[in-house]
C-alpha cells in the first residue's frame, strides 16, 4: 500500500500543488495588467502628440505663405479669411483608425529695434508667430505642441534692385557727370522686383550741402520699371544724392537705393552781397557764397575806375568769404569785383561791384574804455581781475586785453594777451618771487586795432610765510660717526644756512655728532619744501624731504 502511494507521488503533482500554482499565476497576471494599460495609453498619447505636431507644422507653413500685412490674430483665428487659407482654431486628424479633434491657438508679436523710441506697427523688424496645438478628450494627460517662427518685414515690401540717372556726359572734363540739355530735364529710372504689388515709388533729390531737396512719387510702372523726370533748371551745380524707395499696397517701405552724381549745367552763379569797408590804408571785403555746391575758390579783381575791363587780379584761390586788402593807398577810390570759380574751372558772370576809399580817418578810430585792474597775491600766484571794457563803435567790438608786468613799477614788459571774453588772469610766480607791478589795456577788433589807455599800475606785495625751524638729528649708533648737512629749497634751488640766509652754493655746514646729536636751521619759509642731505664719512649722502620739521638720519 505504502509503495503504491510513493509511486503515485513520483509520477504527478498533488491537488494542493496545482492549486498553489494557479494562485501564483493569477497574482502575477494581475500585477502586469496596469503595465499593459499604461503602455497602451502612452502609445496613444505619443501618437496624438505626433499628429498634433503635424497640424502645427502645416499651419506654420500656411502662415509663411501669407502676405506680411495679413499675418494678424484676426486673420488666423476662425473667420472667412482663416477658412479660405486653411487656418482657424480646429482641425480633425485620423489617429489609430479613428478621428480626433484638435484645438489651435495663435499668437502674433511685433518685435521692434531696441533703440526705437516710439514703436508703432510698420516699424517692427519682424513678426514672431506661435502656434499652440492640443487635443480634446482622451488620452490623458492632454499635451500641447508649441511651434514658433519669425517672418521679417522686408518680405512685406517690394525690393528696389537698380537706379539709373541720365543724361550722363561721355566727353571732355564733364565725363561721368549729369549734364542736362536745354530743357534741363534729368531722367531717373528705378527697377523694382514685381513679386510684391507696388503702390508707389518715391524719388528724392538732395544736394550735398542740404540747401536743395525735391521729392517725386510715381504710381505707374511697366514691368517693374518706374520713371520720373526732374526739372533741374533751379538746381545749382554740385553733388546730389538721388534715392528711390518703393512701398507696398499695405504701406510697407522697401530698401532705399541711392546714387551720388555731380550735376553740371555750366558756369557758377556770381557771389552776392559784396561789401567794401574802408580803413587806414586798407579795404576789407565781405561777400556771400552763391548757391552752387561745386565752388572751388574765389578771385578778387580791383581797379581805380568803374571799368571792369581795366581791373587787375588782386587775390586768387581764396576759400573764405572775407578778404582784407592792405595793398591800397589812402584817399584813392578803389572798385572791386569777386568771381566764383567751380571745380571745372568755369568762372561766374561779372558780379556787382563795390567801392571804398581808404583814409586816415576811415573806419573805427575810437579806442575802447580803460579797464580797471585789481591784483591779489596768493601763496604761489598773483591773481588779476579787471572790469570789461566797452568799445564806442559797436561795429568793431573788443578784440582782447594786453597784460604787462614790471619788477620796479616803471618799466613794463608784455606778459600775456587775454581773450575779449576774459576778465581774469593768474600769474604763477612761485613762492619766492619779488614784488611785481601790473598794467592792462583793451584792444578793439577794428582794422586799426585801437588801444585804450593803460590801467593804473598795481603791485601787490606777497605776505611772507611764517618762519619755521628745522631740526636735524644724527641717529647713527656708531660712537664716532658725525655728519654734515645741507638744506636746499626744492623750488628756488637756494641753499640756507642755520640763520635762514640763502645762497646759490652750499654754505659751511655744521658737523652733527652721532648718537642723537642735532642741529637747527631757523627762519625757513614755512610754505616751502626742502631737500635735507646728510653726508657721513662712512657712506654715500642720504637725502630726506622737509617738512616734517624734524628729520633724523641713521
Amino acid at each position: 500500500m505504502k509503495d503504491g502511494y510513493r509511486r503515485s507521488r513520483e509520477q504527478g503533482v498533488t491537488l494542493v500543488e496545482l492549486l498553489i500554482t494557479i494562485v501564483i499565476a493569477g497574482i502575477v497576471f494581475a500585477a502586469l495588467v496596469p503595465v499593459f494599460v499604461h503602455a497602451a495609453q502612452s502609445s496613444a498619447g505619443d501618437n496624438a502628440r505626433t499628429a498634433g505636431l503635424g497640424v502645427a507644422q502645416d499651419k506654420l507653413e500656411r502662415i509663411r505663405s501669407l502676405p506680411y500685412g495679413d499675418i494678424t490674430p484676426a486673420n488666423l483665428n476662425d473667420g472667412p479669411y482663416a477658412s479660405d487659407h486653411g487656418l482657424g482654431n480646429t482641425a480633425s486628424v485620423g489617429v489609430s483608425g479613428g478621428g480626433k479633434q484638435y484645438l489651435i491657438g495663435y499668437d502674433v508679436q511685433r518685435v521692434y529695434p531696441a533703440d526705437l523710441q516710439n514703436p508703432e506697427p510698420g516699424l517692427e523688424l519682424y513678426k514672431q508667430v506661435t502656434v499652440d496645438v492640443y487635443w480634446a478628450g482622451n488620452p490623458r494627460p492632454v499635451k500641447h505642441t508649441l511651434l514658433r517662427t519669425v517672418v521679417y518685414r522686408q518680405y512685406a515690401a517690394p525690393t528696389v534692385i537698380g537706379l539709373d540717372v541720365a543724361p550722363i556726359s561721355q566727353v571732355g572734363n564733364t565725363q561721368g557727370m549729369v549734364v542736362p540739355g536745354a530743357d534741363h530735364i534729368v531722367t531717373i529710372t528705378a527697377s523694382v522686383e514685381t513679386a510684391v504689388a507696388v503702390k508707389e515709388v518715391v524719388f528724392t533729390v538732395t544736394s550735398a550741402n542740404g540747401s536743395y531737396e525735391k521729392s517725386f512719387a510715381e504710381t505707374v510702372g511697366t514691368g517693374g520699371v518706374y520713371v520720373c523726370q526732374w526739372l533741374a533748371s533751379d538746381a545749382p551745380d554740385g553733388f546730389y544724392r538721388i534715392a528711390a524707395t518703393a512701398a507696398s499696397q499695405a504701406g510697407y517701405a522697401s530698401n532705399t537705393w541711392h546714387v551720388v552724381v555731380q550735376l553740371e549745367t555750366g558756369k557758377p552763379p556770381s557771389p552776392v552781397d559784396l561789401v567794401a569797408s574802408p580803413g587806414n590804408n586798407s579795404v576789407t571785403l565781405d561777400w556771400a557764397a552763391p548757391a552752387a555746391g561745386d565752388i572751388a575758390y574765389y578771385e578778387i579783381w580791383r581797379s581805380t575806375t568803374a571799368d571792369r575791363n581795366a581791373a587787375t587780379l588782386v587775390a586768387t584761390n581764396l576759400e573764405t568769404l572775407h578778404y582784407p586788402d592792405t595793398s591800397v593807398t589812402n584817399d584813392t577810390r578803389y572798385y572791386y569785383w569777386v568771381y566764383a570759380i567751380d571745380l571745372l574751372g568755369n568762372t561766374s558772370d561779372p558780379p556787382a561791384t563795390a567801392d571804398a576809399t581808404p583814409s586816415l580817418t576811415a573806419g573805427d578810430h575810437t579806442p575802447p574804455s580803460v579797464p580797471i585792474l585789481t591784483a591779489i597775491a596768493g601763496a604761489t600766484a598773483i591773481d588779476l581781475t579787471w572790469t570789461p571794457s566797452l568799445d564806442p563803435d559797436p561795429s568793431s567790438g573788443i578784440g582782447g586785453y594786453e597784460i604787462f608786468r614790471s619788477i620796479d613799477g616803471i618799466n613794463f614788459s608784455p606778459l600775456a594777451l587775454a581773450l575779449a571774453s576774459a576778465t581774469s588772469y593768474s600769474d604763477g610766480v612761485g613762492t619766492d618771487s619779488p614784488q611785481y607791478w601790473y598794467e592792462i589795456r583793451a584792444v578793439d577788433a577794428s582794422v586799426n586795432a585801437n588801444r585804450s589807455a593803460f590801467s593804473g599800475a598795481v603791485g601787490p606785495r606777497k605776505t611772507p610765510a611764517a618762519p619755521a625751524t628745522l631740526t636735524v638729528v644724527n641717529n647713527s649708533r656708531n660712537a664716532n660717526d658725525p655728519c654734515t648737512v645741507t638744506v636746499q629749497n626744492n623750488l628756488t634751488k637756494q641753499y640756507y644756512d642755520q640763520n635762514g640766509t640763502t645762497s646759490a652754493t652750499p654754505p659751511v655746514s655744521p658737523s652733527i655728532p652721532s648718537q642723537t646729536g642735532s642741529a637747527q636751521w631757523h627762519n625757513l619759509p614755512s610754505d616751502g619744501s626742502y631737500n635735507v642731505t646728510a653726508t657721513y664719512r662712512s657712506g654715500k649722502p642720504r637725502t630726506q624731504s622737509a617738512p616734517p620739521w624734524t628729520v633724523g638720519f641713521r
